[in-house]
């Protein structure tokens, strides 16, 4: 008898670690396929995510190697080449109809600034977020209820600027500037998954772009006063109007959810019945 109970608990298990990674498989490449579709949304050019990585128990989600592409026409391969993204949820609040995510952390992140003629890439993306973002649907009062998020902080940690200026005598070509630690703090309230994707992406490249006009380097004056608008329009049509541009990366998300949720149901009803 004691034997054959042995047997059927290591079978259980046998059958929760399956369950759990079949489900944790899922719903990471859900997650991967959604932070590329709202990067792509969000900025008007290509994302790409390498890896996403959810945590079940530790109520963490790590994302690795996120890509953001080039606006057609330009030399350097990237915009933005940034190694791992960490996020830190309240686990208390994961069963609320608010998530309460207390830090994404971004580390090792370069952005790429090529200067051509008096554009940018960096200027040509901070405009197509301001084109996504006057032409998306505002938010209705009856859109369908769901988990909401609220966002602290987000840290990104010594990241790295290159600005690859245009080839003159006696000049450098590819200026590199160490931006210092940036923390953005209360970025979002009660905002649904995909939005709040959107917002922090968007919110990312706004500070970045900053950080470098602020930085003190001694960028020429057309790249500087180009940025300097490119950004004081960006923030007049940002506020609270990042809602709804993402619609197809919320039912991607929502697949996610639906998924983890069922693993802890199916776990709870192994544990009570085996």
């Amino acid at each position: 008898m004691l034997k054959k109970l042995k047997w059927i608990a290591l079978i259980t298990l046998l059958i929760i670690s399956i369950i759990t990674g079949a489900t944790l498989l899922y719903a990471d490449h859900l997650t991967k396929i959604a932070v590329e579709t709202a990067g792509s949304q969000a900025l008007g050019v290509n994302t790409t995510l390498d890896k996403a990585n959810l945590s079940l128990l530790g109520g963490a989600v790590t994302l690795d190697n996120l890509n953001v592409a080039n606006p057609t026409g330009y030399n350097t391969p990237s915009l933005i080449k940034m190694g791992r993204a960490s996020t830190k949820i309240k686990l208390n609040t994961i069963l609320e109809n608010t998530i309460q995510v207390e830090i994404i952390k971004l580390e090792k992140l370069t952005l790429t600034v090529e200067q051509k003629g008096l554009q940018s890439n960096l200027n040509e993306v901070l405009t197509n977020i301001k084109q996504i973002t006057k032409n998306q649907k505002p938010k209705t009062q009856d859109a369908p209820p769901g988990k909401k998020i609220t966002l602290q902080r987000i840290e990104i940690i010594e990241p790295i600027a290159e600005i690859k200026l245009l080839p003159l005598p006696g000049q450098l070509d590819v200026l590199k500037i160490e931006l210092g630690n940036i923390t953005l703090e209360n970025v979002s309230q009660d905002q649904n998954k995909a939005e709040l994707t959107v917002t922090v992406i968007q919110t990312i490249l706004v500070s970045l772009a900053e950080a470098v006009v602020k930085s003190g380097a001694q960028l020429p004056a057309d790249l500087t006063d180009a940025l300097t608008t490119s950004i004081e329009d960006v923030g007049q049509v940002l506020g609270d109007s990042i809602i709804g541009i993402a619609g197809e990366t919320e039912k991607l998300l929502e697949e996610g959810t639906k998924a983890i949720e069922g693993l802890q149901k199916g776990l709870e009803n192994i544990i009570k019945d085996p």
